[in-house]
């Protein structure tokens, strides 16, 4: 479907055809009758949201109203100057018109019949160029959106780079373009469960992209589409994961990252203090009690590189504290870290590092663990805790 065109069958009577679509200016109006550019004001004029033709175009005629926003820059912008609202809002949107018009263009230079990406029936597969291509954008993680948090009862899904999403619509792939200025696809808390994990899809509502959470998994390779789609529904395209926490709301903090992206991922920071001195005298690994452990969901195969810092003391001369990185859903490479001082009771500072690699999607914990060689080993609340970046 068009999104910056209609064109209409002109009947020999009629003068006035409505213009469907949004426009800054009525220059950015191209009109055409059978295919030739009309000249205003001689052949037609503009009056509200309506094109006015001087003389009816005659019967069977096509008529076609086109956006076409144009390469000059309609709003500038200089050091020192009053930046408007007004300003701003027209800046946006000549990008986003012209965003739309291109893909329009897109769509039309594709084969008869079909929309942007694809060239078979339901039944058959996407050509090896088409699948290459999506599966181009998936390895950059740049289709165009990214799902975020917004607050604990509201995700949206925003657009990135042009704000083109790939979505099957039953017989072929569109590129369905996501809005932004507070017009981004939201998905809501209510009728979600508490402590439960939710891939979330984005699919084409008939007007616009809407969003859905679901607990069912995707297919990623081998489907008819190309692209990570709903399990047993190509109409659905994978978005994100969220998990929804045991308040029932959604969640985005240093310690419990509860939403991520599967287009565009960026890095998040995963940060976790112990807050108050803890104290062991296992010589085998133990997470501290006192801590939180720092919860994040992960792709399967992603790889999260953690760090844990630690200040500790040991009771007894000449032995150590040790630290080291343990995680839940993942295998771990890790190194341990040891402190010791031949003085009782002296401060060392350890660092320990791990890297996980997630199994399955969901959720993975990066816990600390903490032992001693002998001796009883108490580690400074304030000074010790994990510090990391994740990506989603």
């Amino acid at each position: 479907m068009a999104l910056a065109s209609v064109t209409y069958t002109g009947d020999g009577t009629s003068l006035g055809f409505p213009i469907t679509f949004p426009y800054l200016e009525d220059s950015h109006v191209e009109v055409q009758v059978n295919g030739v550019v009309q000249e205003m004001p001689v052949q037609y004029s503009i009056s509200g949201s309506n094109v006015i033709f001087v003389t009816a175009p005659g019967a069977a005629l096509a008529v076609k109203l086109t956006r076409k926003s144009g390469s000059s820059q309609l709003a500038g912008f200089q050091d020192g100057n009053t930046v408007t609202a007004s300003a701003l809002n027209r800046a946006y949107l000549q990008s986003y018109y012209l965003a739309q018009e291109i893909m329009d263009q897109i769509e039309a230079a594709g084969p008869a019949g079909t929309a942007i990406g694809t060239t078979v029936t339901p039944t058959g597969g996407l050509s090896t160029n088409v699948q290459a291509s999506l599966a181009s954008l998936e390895g950059r993680q740049g289709a165009g959106v990214r799902l975020e948090y917004v607050s604990t009862n509201t995700l949206k899904l925003f657009p990135r780079f042009g704000g083109g999403l790939p979505i099957w619509d039953g017989s072929r792939v569109v590129f369905r373009l996501v809005p932004g200025g507070g017009l981004e696809p939201a998905l809501g808390i209510a009728g979600l469960t508490a402590n439960t994990t939710y891939f979330v899809y984005a699919y084409w509502s008939g007007s616009s992209v809407a969003l859905e959470a679901s607990t069912t998994g995707y297919v990623s390779s081998g489907n008819i589409v190309g692209f990570p789609t709903k399990s047993g529904d190509f109409t659905r395209t994978l978005v994100g994961m969220a998990r929804v926490n045991a308040s029932t709301q959604f969640q985005d903090s240093d310690e419990r990252r509860y939403v991520i992206s599967w287009w565009n991922r960026q890095p998040k920071r995963l940060f976790s203090i112990l807050g108050s001195d803890t104290a062991t005298s296992s010589t085998s690994f133990v997470t501290l009690g006192s801590i939180i452990v720092p919860e994040f969901l992960s792709w399967a195969g992603s790889a999260s590189n953690i760090i844990f810092l630690a200040t500790a003391a040991n009771s007894s001369a000449g032995q150590e504290c040790i630290a080291t990185v343990g995680g839940s859903n993942a295998s771990v490479a890790n190194t341990a870290g040891r402190g010791g001082s031949g003085t009782a009771g002296l401060n060392s500072q350890i660092t320990a590092a791990g890297t996980l690699i997630t199994l399955t999607d969901g959720i993975v914990q990066a816990i600390p663990q903490v032992a001693v060689s002998a001796g009883t080993g108490t580690f400074r609340g304030a000074y010790t805790g994990i510090n990391a970046i994740i990506y989603g």
